[in-house]
């Protein structure tokens, strides 16, 4: 690693985001503010037979499948940082109860599935350049290029159509399937989900994350990764559904033995952020195409996903439902699944009647 490559580690995430919060005339985040992963945490087995792995989109996805593959699926798209196990068995087991088969993966640069090495960390200093041109940075992939990854699972799974459950990033890249892959999608849930809009800030309440500590560089360093996920957790947890510290240990011992790649975090970080800023301003622009039925969740207490982020993709997808869940950080606690399991049933039935 060159002397440049570890400046640019060192510095990744406070840097890449206070640069972007400069182009829309933001102040910067406070120096020890980190960009928090999209945990949905859970004590599933990091690693078991049920994991199988597919080339799809010119890569490799590890996924599990739950429920007869006969049975109407849902696919759970995960968020930036966020690996498969991250999901709650408690979700899946609700789902696949009511009689839906449910299919989780790691999207690329996470987990088990491929990760981009050799593309290293993106260059913050080009991509600035890049969008105040008014430019499409260069960049290892978007954010579009991860929808094409769902959508060769589903093509290697031999599944026609899905109901679609995207969380943060996730959310973000359901809406493109939802807008490019029109056909593919029966109904489409978004769970504390943005709107790509550039005015609204990117992250809601940086004073949330003051005391959390930078994210380690040091991808060997599990002590430092476990102190990070669990005050990132614990910044991330709304007031109505706090969880314990020592559970939020045990799922970051989970993870880091499962794997973590701090460079592929900050490549699949840096696609989100630039999607809301890159000049064509594709997926905000198209979220009024979206024809599928769909229902937006998110909690008032979120600190990364503004309100006012839901109320803009109600307004603008056709027919969409909002439910604001008072209390809710952005992540989701057991308590909160038997809310996401009927909200995703609900848009089902509008599918089911639709057709």
């Amino acid at each position: 690693m060159n002397k440049m490559q570890k400046t640019i580690a060192d510095i990744w995430v406070l840097g890449i985001v206070a640069m972007l919060l400069g182009l829309v005339g933001c102040a910067p985040l406070a120096p020890n503010t980190t960009i928090p992963s999209s945990p949905v945490p859970n004590t599933t087995p990091g690693i078991d037979d049920s994991t199988k792995r597919v080339e799809a989109n010119g890569i490799t996805l590890a996924y599990q499948r739950f429920g007869p593959t006969d049975d109407e699926p849902v696919l759970l798209i995960a968020g930036t940082g966020m690996q498969m196990v991250d999901w709650p068995m408690t979700l899946i087991d609700a789902l696949t109860a009511q009689g839906y088969q449910v299919i989780r993966f790691d999207n690329r640069d996470s987990g088990l599935s491929t990760h981009l090495d050799e593309a290293g960390l993106p260059d913050s200093a080009a991509i600035e350049q890049a969008l105040k041109a008014g430019e499409m940075p260069k960049l290892p992939y978007t954010v579009r290029d991860m929808a094409e990854d769902a959508v060769g699972l589903l093509d290697a799974l031999a599944i026609d159509q899905a109901h679609i459950v995207g969380a943060s990033q996730g959310g973000a890249i359901a809406q493109y399937v939802a807008i490019d892959h029109p056909e593919r999608v029966r109904s489409l849930t978004l769970l504390m989900a943005d709107s790509a809009n550039p005015a609204l800030p990117v992250i809601a309440k940086p004073e949330a994350f003051a005391h959390v500590p930078p994210q380690p560089q040091d991808a060997g360093d599990e002590a430092a990764y476990i102190e990070w996920q669990v005050k990132t957790w614990q910044a991330l947890t709304g007031p109505g559904y706090p969880l314990d510290e020592a559970t939020l240990h045990e799922w970051a011992v989970r993870d880091f033995a499962r794997g973590y790649d701090p460079a592929g975090f900050a490549r699949q970080g840096t696609a989100i952020l630039v999607d809301r800023y890159e000049p064509t301003a594709y997926r905000h622009s198209h979220l009024q195409t979206i024809a599928a039925p769909t229902v937006i969740v998110q909690g008032d207490a979120d600190p990364i996903v503004p309100v006012a982020a839901a109320e803009e993709l109600a307004q603008l997808i056709p027919n969409a439902e909002l439910r604001m869940m008072p209390g809710l950080g952005h992540n989701m606690p057991d308590p909160v699944v038997p809310a996401v399991v009927e909200a995703l049933a609900n848009a089902a039935a509008r599918a089911e009647r639709g057709s």
